[in-house]
């Protein structure tokens, strides 16, 4: 059982964004084929996709920000960059 939950511990972010995306890419597919072949949609799907799509960049966030991973912010214009910061 220990185990378990130092694998979910680790892992758990990734299991979920794989999850979600797959999800998603699923709903849109079925709303596209609803909606070219059968002339018919459901408005539900496009709302749980977008849902889907957030929820995916703030599930990584709080662990991006506390771990050794950084954001860096590159420009081909240094003016740009430092009126940024």
């Amino acid at each position: 059982m220990k185990k378990v939950f130092m694998l979910l511990d680790k892992h758990l972010e990734e299991i979920l964004l794989v999850f979600g995306t797959m999800v998603m890419i699923l709903l849109i597919f079925y709303q596209v084929v609803m909606r070219r072949c059968f002339n018919s949609s459901i408005a539900w799907s496009e709302e749980l996709a977008r849902y889907i799509f957030i929820w995916q960049f703030r599930t990584p966030s709080p662990k991006a920000a506390t771990s050794v991973l950084k954001f860096c912010l590159t420009s081909s214009n240094p003016r740009a960059v430092s009126s940024l910061i």
